[in-house]
């Protein structure tokens, strides 16, 4: 509870702030007729912070040494070409579950996964082409797993195979959803079961050859319990057959007594 509590907060208060900086930026740009810095942000803050507060914020965050490596390091990243070409989507810095909120609300009824992100990858409102080429390669590679034509009823949304196709999740951002709680509990719920699944299946292999290695040793007590009856058999037959021949023996020697008397 307390995880998830804290997980939630912070997706909450990283939203709020940058909300803020985006309307601060925006207000900022619109007096000075410019493109605005981070210190055009003082005396812009939101009205739920205190402007001390918020101006001391804006300063620690503009004097912060590393705060110049990480824009140059984070525009890198953004310009990294994958696919050939670099990752865009048209939601801006709408969060992806107010997304799915606006398509369930446009639509009337409930909306998946990949709808969403084809909504967000895909130019005129999810209907154009789509912004780049990896979401373009992601989306038919998905549908090639799914069986997914657009003019039939889609599937259920299956979070396996969108994560065989996009990999594991990096910075617990998974491609195509960021930091989407739901999204990443799910995977790490389906992670979990599929770990689980592998090791029942490790533990059924361990039976299994516990068991043929059971009937393995029962077959040669079976098998040696047999020989052991034949010899026991053929030793009470011999035994036998020498009692028999010692009475015939003993009987023969009377015989000869009887005719010397």
């Amino acid at each position: 509870m307390k995880k998830v509590w804290n997980e939630n907060s912070s997706e909450r208060y990283r939203a709020s702030i940058h909300l803020a900086k985006k309307v601060a930026l925006s207000s900022a740009q619109e007096d000075l007729g410019r493109k605005p810095d981070i210190l055009d942000m003082i005396g812009r803050g939101p009205d739920w912070m205190e402007a001390n507060i918020w101006n001391d914020l804006d300063k620690i965050h503009r004097n912060k040494e590393d705060h110049k490596i990480k824009c140059e390091i984070a525009w890198k990243n953004k310009m990294t070409a994958t696919d050939e070409s670099t990752t865009k989507h048209t939601g801006d810095s709408i969060s992806f579950g107010s997304h799915r909120e606006r398509m369930k609300k446009d639509l009337g009824r409930n909306v998946d996964e990949f709808e969403v992100f084809e909504r967000m990858h895909k130019r005129k409102q999810g209907i154009g082409e789509f912004v780049d080429n990896k979401s373009a390669r992601v989306s038919e590679q998905y549908k090639e797993r799914q069986n997914v034509d657009d003019q039939s009823t889609r599937p259920s949304f299956n979070l396996k195979s969108w994560c065989d196709v996009v990999g594991d999740p990096c910075k617990g951002r998974v491609y195509g959803f960021g930091r989407n709680q739901h999204f990443r509990r799910s995977y790490n719920g389906n992670s979990n079961e599929m770990c689980s699944h592998e090791k029942n299946k490790e533990l059924s292999q361990e039976i299994e050859d516990m068991c043929a290695i059971s009937k393995r040793m029962e077959e040669e007590i079976t098998e040696s319990k047999n020989k052991l009856e034949l010899v026991i058999k053929e030793n009470r037959q011999r035994e036998e057959q020498l009692i028999e021949e010692g009475r015939q023996r003993e009987e023969n020697l009377k015989e000869m007594v009887r005719k010397m008397i």
